[in-house]
């Protein structure tokens, strides 16, 4: 599995996560419950440029259920991280001690 399927993995599971809890707190079966990703890359940085999550639960729910779902599904960590972006230090050796210091 290459990086970009796990980055889109990730997206996903956490998805499936909340909206499986979601349906435990309010009776609603999860047998059956899948989740499915598909994505699209972009230029200018190389990257993913899309994400579509479908989220497939084979019996009826209301309407007032599936605005909850949904809006339970977009709060979803992972979503969270990225949609409001997250500072990212990267530094090579970051805990390498220099040479002659003894601390």
């Amino acid at each position: 599995m290459g990086h970009f399927e796990l980055f889109v993995g990730s997206v996903a599971s956490c998805v499936a996560y909340f909206v499986g809890q979601f349906c435990g707190r309010h009776g609603i079966s999860r047998d059956g419950l899948t989740v499915d990703a598909e994505w699209t890359m972009a230029e200018v940085p190389h990257r993913i440029g899309r994400i579509d999550i479908g989220i497939h639960l084979p019996h009826r729910i209301t309407p007032e259920q599936k605005e909850r779902l949904l809006k339970v599904a977009h709060g979803c960590t992972v979503h969270q991280s990225i949609a409001v972006t997250p500072n990212i230090a990267i530094k090579l050796n970051p805990h390498a001690h220099q040479k002659g210091n003894d601390s």
